[in-house]
């Protein structure tokens, strides 16, 4: 029996920098144990976790990458940021492993979560 597991989600976002869209893709990653009763990993319903992710998504979209990002003490420097940020924002409800932010196809960046 499998004692320990990883459940990822995925979603993205589009920012604008000096007026020009970038897109992110965001991979926020929770590790636990899997639940006997309900087969979950730490007992996490996948649904409600991408439903978590993609509402930090949408305020820090809505707000403005750097607004959002200063309000949690973060300075704005790339991929690193936002995956600190989101880090921060899931940890208050998951057992967070790591979040990897992609720009585009061949370049990310992986923050695990307890060096936030």
């Amino acid at each position: 029996m499998i004692s320990l597991a990883k459940l990822g989600v995925i979603s993205t976002v589009t920012v604008f920098f000096k007026d020009v869209p970038i897109k992110f893709k965001i991979e926020a990653v929770a590790e636990g144990k899997i639940d006997k009763e309900t087969k979950k990993v730490a007992g996490i319903d996948a649904i409600e976790f991408r439903k978590d992710l993609d509402k930090i998504i949408r305020n820090m979209e809505y707000k403005g990458i750097g607004k959002s990002l200063r309000e949690e003490g973060i300075e704005f420097y790339g991929m690193e940021s936002i995956a600190m940020f989101i880090i921060k924002k899931l940890k208050q409800n998951y057992p967070i492993s790591y979040v990897r932010v992609w720009e585009g196809q061949d370049e990310y960046a992986i923050v695990s979560s307890d060096e936030v």
